[in-house]
């Protein structure tokens, strides 16, 4: 039996994209850099509400990014190895089947384990069915074909990338990742296991085995997740 911590995973990577999206919205950058200037001009911030969403994964992570961006009344569609309907999306299509859907996304965002099947999945033919959209990697770093992302950037495909997680970790200085001006990245943060939350998982799902039951954690070896 093998299991896996999960704790509050799936609030802090919630919270963790809403902060970029409102941030891109709301144009932090753009009127701080008019404040320096001490310029007034007006750019009228976009609402969330007006904004299509895709989720790659509809897991517990995944759902409850979901239900939170839905409690902004965003469009959220959720991509899947089943494609069953979730709660909290308004659609869920099977994944390799979203492609006619990514042209209308303002955000695409990923939550993937990594596995035979979604390794270098987000390669150079995803890029190229992708129009204008943000794009947000918190699932696996190996799910992503670097050089694919930096050319579809580069052809305003993806108009900015934020990641938290890399095929190689820690960085290395010499890594292309620091210099590109419309890639943030973040150091493997999104989601935190802290030591309390750790002890109070590892104690929650051995009282279940104790008592002869499933955790609701275990990971299913077949599938690799």
């Amino acid at each position: 039996m093998l299991t896996r911590t999960v704790c509050s995973f799936g609030q802090r990577i919630s919270e963790y994209c809403l902060s970029y999206m409102l941030a891109e919205l709301q144009h932090h950058a753009q009127f701080q850099h008019q404040q320096k200037q001490k310029q007034w001009k007006v750019v009228e911030p976009q609402q969330l509400s007006a904004q299509t969403v895709i989720i790659y994964g509809t897991g517990e992570i995944g759902g409850r990014l979901a239900a939170i961006l839905k409690s902004f009344g965003v469009r959220v569609i959720g991509v899947s190895k089943s494609g069953n309907e979730k709660p909290s999306f308004d659609q869920v299509v099977s994944i390799s089947n979203e492609r006619d859907l990514l042209k209308e996304a303002d955000w695409i965002i990923s939550t993937m384990p990594l596995t035979n099947e979604t390794k270098s999945y987000f390669d150079q033919k995803w890029m190229n069915v992708v129009e204008n959209a943000y794009f947000i990697n918190v699932g696996r770093g190996a799910t992503v074909d670097e050089n694919a992302l930096v050319g579809a950037i580069e052809q305003k495909r993806i108009r900015k990338a934020y990641i938290d997680v890399f095929e190689h970790e820690p960085l290395t200085k010499e890594s292309f990742w620091w210099n590109h001006s419309h890639i943030i990245i973040t150091p493997h943060i999104s989601a935190v296991t802290t030591p309390e939350e750790a002890v109070e998982c590892f104690v929650e799902t051995l009282q279940k085995v104790e008592q002869g039951e499933l955790p609701s954690n275990l990971v299913n070896i077949e599938r690799g997740y």
